[in-house]
């Protein structure tokens, strides 16, 4: 069986520059800032800046980065980069692979950097989100009082357009409903099942 992680993580490994976090200035910003920062520089293509900003982050919040990073390419690269996608997963993932091929700090860097070269497709996030677009309100609005069983049907449903059956597929897996701090609402869900009818 392939080991496409492990592939992965060797193609990155033959990217590290050995001085690319080193080359780098931090940014004087708040956390929130630069978390901000590093996702819009890598969705704009802005390589040195989403350097800088994963340089500041990793000072500012640690391990956070690993987390931080598989957000964004899972929400900005995508289908975008298959590549890319996985070599962030393999190497996020793996804390000891990192230690050996030059640190956290210097992955995190390189990491952003390949992130922000990358192509983008945000499809992902988009379908994700389908349940606030105006035209499936009321189909949203269905889900959230259909039977847990009803909305996985609807998910297997190829009668459904691609939106609806993700709209099926949040409320399946369950969604709160916020507003400012204070939940408003929620739609119970239960990801196990919903993840057996992918």
């Amino acid at each position: 069986m392939r080991d496409v992680f492990g592939e992965a993580k060797q193609r990155l490994a033959r990217e590290i520059d050995s001085h690319s976090a080193l080359a780098c200035r931090p940014i004087a910003a708040d956390p929130w800032i630069v978390s901000s920062l590093l996702q819009k520089s890598i969705r704009r293509g802005e390589a040195e800046i989403a350097r800088r900003a994963a340089l500041t982050f990793f000072k500012l919040k640690g391990g956070a980065i690993w987390r931080r990073l598989m957000v964004i390419a899972f929400e900005d690269i995508g289908v975008g980069s298959i590549d890319a996608l996985t070599i962030t997963a393999a190497a996020a993932g793996d804390s000891a692979w990192r230690k050996r091929n030059g640190g956290d700090l210097r992955i995190a860097v390189q990491l952003a950097r390949m992130l922000a070269e990358a192509p983008k497709d945000r499809s992902a996030d988009y379908l994700c989100d389908a349940n606030d677009h105006p035209m499936l309100a009321e189909f949203w609005l269905a889900m959230e009082k259909a039977s847990l069983e009803s909305r996985l049907s609807r998910v297997r449903d190829q009668a459904l357009s691609l939106l609806q059956r993700a709209v099926a597929a949040v409320s399946a897996l369950g969604r709160l409903k916020r507003s400012g701090s204070s939940v408003i609402s929620s739609t119970p869900g239960y990801p196990p099942r919903a993840f057996s009818h992918f």
